[in-house]
């Protein structure tokens, strides 16, 4: 008896005519995490300067040392 393979779920999700790929998924993910993070500090400071600074810190430190890829 033949087995026939099975059609494997593709998980690229469309948006319009653009897939969304690894690397746009990645992104999200380490933004919303330095969103998370930087919220945290700016409560934990009550300043929104807190908030901003934490936020572009990690966004220029995660794009310098590839985390944030482009």
């Amino acid at each position: 008896m033949t087995t026939t393979p099975r059609k494997t779920k593709t998980t690229t999700v469309k948006r319009g005519k653009t897939p969304i790929t690894a690397r746009h998924k990645l992104n999200v993910a380490f933004i919303t995490g330095v969103f998370i993070i930087s919220g945290l500090v700016g409560m934990a400071t009550e300043s929104y300067s807190a908030f901003l600074v934490t936020f572009v810190v990690m966004i220029v430190g995660g794009y310098h040392d590839g985390s944030l890829r482009t």
